[in-house]
């Protein structure tokens, strides 16, 4: 009789740590200057996705930011955009993908961009999510150019030092 209720116990005890078992999470901070803003990430759901228990959130405190919001775009689909509730001195905007009629797949990428209106300049915010990979943001085009800009530059050094090698 004692053996079974000790198995018992330890079978319920194992049945329970699986159950808790902590999904992954991923989680990036970004930064807004003074003023509207909006930054566009990237983020990669993990093998485990699991659609019923997925969250992605952006939080901010009021201090910072009066208004803050997530919209996640997925094979077409766009939640719209999930304006961030106050709570506690933050604001937090949260998708679920189980409220929506379209899910997210396993081992993909979205995209997920943040809006909103910055207090102040380096204003942050905190980009996170459960049953995740990777989250990264994604350069801006000004990024691209200025890198443009300085790989031509450097051809056109290279090139005059080649001419001037030739005349030599």
């Amino acid at each position: 009789m004692k053996i079974k209720l000790i198995s018992a116990v330890l079978a319920s005890l194992l049945a329970s740590s699986v159950t808790f078992a902590k999904p992954p999470e991923q989680s990036t901070t970004g930064s807004a200057n003074a003023g509207k803003f909006t930054q566009t990430f990237s983020f990669t759901t993990s093998s485990t996705y699991n659609p019923a228990l997925e969250q992605l959130y952006v939080s901010g405190l009021t201090s910072s930011f009066s208004s803050l919001s997530l919209d996640v775009f997925a094979n077409g689909n766009t939640s719209g955009a999930i304006s961030a509730t106050t709570a506690a001195g933050n604001l937090t905007a949260t998708f679920m993908d189980k409220k929506y009629a379209w899910n997210l797949a396993p081992s993909t990428t979205y995209t997920a961009i943040v809006s909103g209106t910055a207090k102040s300049k380096g204003s942050q915010f905190t980009l996170d999510g459960t049953y995740l990979a990777s989250i990264a943001a994604v350069p801006e085009p000004e990024t691209y150019a200025m890198m443009l800009a300085g790989l031509g530059l450097l051809g056109f050094v290279a090139r005059g030092k080649k001419k001037a090698q030739a005349t030599a």
